[in-house]
Formats: structure tokens, C-alpha cells, sequence
């Protein structure tokens, strides 16, 4: 299912990974030291909430610079002129 929104996914997604270590951390799952934690929590954080997002947003959005469509043919045309057929059709309607 497309979303529009990925970079919220890849945030709850965080979220959720983060809130399930900590569960089997506090039920005795998983017996680390508070140090430890801390570092796995900095590490979630870095790779998903940081690193994540700026995949998943990069994947879903069109850049500026150099659009393209999923066929990797350019949106925007030299100059910005639009295609003739276009032209036309903004003249006459």
C-alpha cells in the first residue's frame, strides 16, 4: 500500500521498536545493564529515527532538482516549456 505520509510510518516504526526492547527488557526477557540500554536505545534511535525516515521520505517523494516519473523520464522539460499538446490545450480552454 503506497503511503504519502512515509516519513511517519518510519517514525512509529521507531517507536515501536524502541517501546518492545524496553518491554522485554523490564519482564527480564533480555538482562542487560542501564548502560547497555542506553546504548541500544541510541542506536534505534540513530538508525531508525534518523536514518529511516530520511529513506523511506527520500524513496516516496519527488526531487526538486531533477524530477522524474517511476520510468525514470524527466518531468520537467528544457526551459519549462510544457509539451505542445499542453500549450494548446491551455490556450483554447
Amino acid at each position: 500500500m503506497p503511503s504519502t505520509e512515509p516519513v511517519t510510518y518510519a517514525g512509529a516504526i521507531t517507536t515501536i521498536v524502541e517501546t518492545g526492547l524496553l518491554m522485554l527488557i523490564s519482564m527480564g526477557v533480555i538482562d542487560i545493564t542501564d548502560d547497555q540500554v542506553g546504548q541500544i536505545m541510541a542506536f534505534v534511535i540513530a538508525v531508525l529515527g534518523v536514518v529511516g525516515p530520511l529513506y523511506f521520505a527520500r524513496r516516496a517523494s519527488t526531487p526538486l532538482a531533477a524530477p522524474r516519473d517511476l520510468d525514470g523520464v524527466g518531468l520537467v522539460r528544457p526551459g519549462n516549456e510544457p509539451p505542445i499538446e499542453v500549450a494548446r490545450s491551455m490556450r483554447e480552454g
